[in-house]
C-alpha cells in the first residue's frame, strides 16, 4: 500500500469516487450574501457569534475549491491555500 497524495482540484482522481465516471470539473464555490459575493472561505475551530450577529473571523482561513462529477454531480471540496479570513 503506498501513502498517495489525496486528489484536489489541481491533482483530480481519475474518476468519480461515486459513479465512476470520467469527466470530473474544476470550480469552486461563491457565498453571496446582501452586500455582494466572496469567494467560500473554510475556518479552523468552532463558529464564534459575533457582536451584532453573523460569524466572528477565525484565526485561519483557507480558500475552497472543489470538482464536480459531470455524470452525477457529486462534489469533492477541498481546502487550497491559506488566505484572510472575512
Amino acid at each position: 500500500m503506498t501513502d498517495a497524495a489525496p486528489p484536489t482540484p489541481a491533482t483530480p482522481p481519475g474518476s468519480c469516487p461515486r459513479c465512476d465516471a470520467q469527466g470530473l470539473e474544476a470550480g469552486y464555490l461563491v457565498d453571496t450574501n446582501g452586500s455582494g459575493r466572496f469567494d467560500m472561505q473554510w475556518a479552523t475551530g468552532e463558529p464564534r457569534e459575533a457582536l451584532f450577529g453573523g460569524v466572528k473571523a477565525s484565526r485561519d482561513a483557507w480558500s475552497v475549491a472543489g470538482l464536480r462529477c459531470t455524470g452525477c454531480g457529486r462534489l469533492e471540496l477541498f481546502a487550497t491555500t491559506p488566505t484572510t479570513p472575512r
